[in-house]
């Protein structure tokens, strides 16, 4: 059970009722009086027998057409079924009996103890999701402050190496990446000693710290598991944390990296309606991509390009401003044209984009990670991909990985990484594998790029074609079917041979 009705109406009296012989008049008037759109009906037992409403007594008006004095009738006349239910049931049980009536009454031993309205239900998810929201908040200006510590993916690597230990399967990996984290692990990378020091200037005293986002982290978990709605206290300590983080001083940027203000000017508002709301964002910050590498933009100026004020939200939540292209059609427009936010001053009302091509990886590696699913569904299970220069997943035995990377010395490779934790094995079984090269390559249709990678553990099997992130649209949609066709033929050939080593 997610969350009992007993909680929402927990505090409440116990609901007005009538009796059935009430007049319709004085019932009316109970209703008028205490802005109630019905009213349970009792028997003489205090037993639930009916509901009465506006729509009923609007019903019965309709078809006596005014030939008997409807308000001198008794309520069991204009009385309808209830709908009932217990208070030990579920919310979303409430919520699919709400589909097709105002109320329900909540019963206990047959008698009324409360009543449930659509609003009951939205007022409920209301106060959860405010709170999930002021907890993004916090966790978004987390992610920025790690972030501009931890700038390049050296020194992130570094630091969830100190934070979390190498991974037991690959240890020139950390045993977390960063996108994977949870709430608590963001606290711990930042707490790690040998971390602290570069946050000490902006979260100390570090104890306070370290009180507040414990505090964060409960209620997070009360929310996230349904134990309890959001009380007046609780949400306080959310809203006081959330702005002690927007207090806090931000890091210097690193010497060539200073933020530049930029104005909209009027001739780059445009002229016609574009499809998509946020299309000239993304028009307007594509064509500053090679100008500067940190601009800083007013709420303003946005709303100027887009013709429309941006909605509340974005003056009252960071996490409107996160970076996520999975759910927000905003962060979509930026992260498309190569951008990232890295900051969003809501006193200021300004924000602080910062241009980077990881960003264009991640949704290149999610596209191909959607055609692949479509081309052979479970092929693989992943859901998610992240701003590295590479994606992988299962090749059907541990240490065998089927990717896709973007070297840094160009081009885009489909591969077979192999590494089980230990190099005589790596290189044994790729002698095997290569030593089935011809039929592998029959199968494949190319020749194969074999790196055995002696000065190394791994090893790997691949094939590469030319290829850049900044590569126009058709020739984006080539490199994307190569890269599908070439996974596909790459699993035929590979998987079943990987089953017999």
């Amino acid at each position: 059970m997610l969350f009992p009705v007993a909680q929402l109406i927990e505090g409440r009296d116990k609901p007005l009722c009538v009796s059935k012989d009430t007049k319709v008049n004085d019932a009316l008037t109970l209703m008028i009086e205490n802005d109630y759109s019905q009213l349970p009906v009792i028997d003489e037992d205090g037993d639930l027998c009916g509901i009465i409403s506006e729509s009923s007594i609007v019903s019965m008006y309709y078809h006596i057409g005014g030939t008997v004095s409807l308000l001198d009738l008794t309520v069991d006349h204009c009385q309808t079924p209830p709908i009932t239910i217990s208070p030990e049931s579920d919310i979303f049980e409430a919520l699919a009996l709400l589909q097709n009536v105002y109320a329900i009454v909540v019963v206990e031993n047959q008698k009324p103890v409360g009543i449930v309205t659509d609003y009951d239900t939205a007022h409920f998810f209301n106060e959860l999701s405010e709170g999930l929201i002021l907890v993004e908040d916090i966790e978004v200006t987390l992610r920025q402050h790690i972030e501009d510590v931890f700038c390049d993916e050296g020194a992130m690597y570094a630091a969830l190496m100190r934070a979390f230990k190498p991974d037991k399967r690959d240890h020139t990996r950390p045993a977390r990446e960063y996108e994977e984290l949870s709430f608590g692990e963001h606290i711990q990378l930042i707490i790690t000693e040998d971390n602290w020091s570069k946050f000490k200037g902006v979260f100390e005293p570090k104890n306070l710290f370290i009180q507040f986002m414990q505090q964060v982290g409960q209620i997070r978990n009360k929310l996230a598991h349904f134990r309890g709605r959001l009380d007046p206290v609780q949400r306080h300590a959310l809203m006081y944390a959330r702005d002690w983080l927007a207090a806090r001083p931000k890091l210097a940027p690193p010497l060539g990296e200073q933020e530049q203000t930029v104005r909209v000017s009027a001739e780059e508002v445009p002229t016609e309606r574009l499809a998509g709301k946020y299309t000239p964002l993304k028009d307007w910050l594509v064509k500053r991509k090679y100008q500067v590498n940190n601009i800083r933009v007013s709420f303003r100026d946005i709303e100027t390009l887009l013709g429309a004020p941006l909605p509340p939200s974005a003056r009252k939540h960071r996490s409107w401003w996160a970076n996520d292209h999975t759910t927000h059609a905003q962060s979509l427009a930026w992260l498309e044209a190569g951008w990232r936010v890295d900051d969003a001053d809501l006193p200021a009302e300004e924000v602080v984009f910062r241009r980077t091509d990881s960003v264009l990886m991640q949704l290149f590696f999610a596209d191909l990670l959607t055609r692949l699913k479509k081309a052979r569904p479970g092929i693989t299970r992943a859901s998610k991909t992240y701003p590295e220069n590479w994606w992988s997943f299962g090749a059907g035995r541990t240490g065998f990985n089927l990717g896709w990377c973007l070297p840094g010395t160009g081009g885009l490779r489909v591969e077979l990484y192999i590494d089980t934790e230990d190099k005589e094995r790596n290189k044994a079984a790729f002698d095997a594998l290569f030593a089935q090269r011809e039929q592998i390559e029959q199968k494949i249709g190319s020749a194969l790029n074999g790196e055995r990678l002696d000065d190394k553990r791994a090893s790997r099997i691949s094939l590469l074609r030319p290829y850049a992130i900044t590569d126009p649209p058709d020739e984006q949609e080539q490199a994307k079917e190569w890269a599908i066709e070439t996974m596909l033929r790459f699993a035929d050939a590979f998987q079943v041979r990987i089953k017999e080593l």
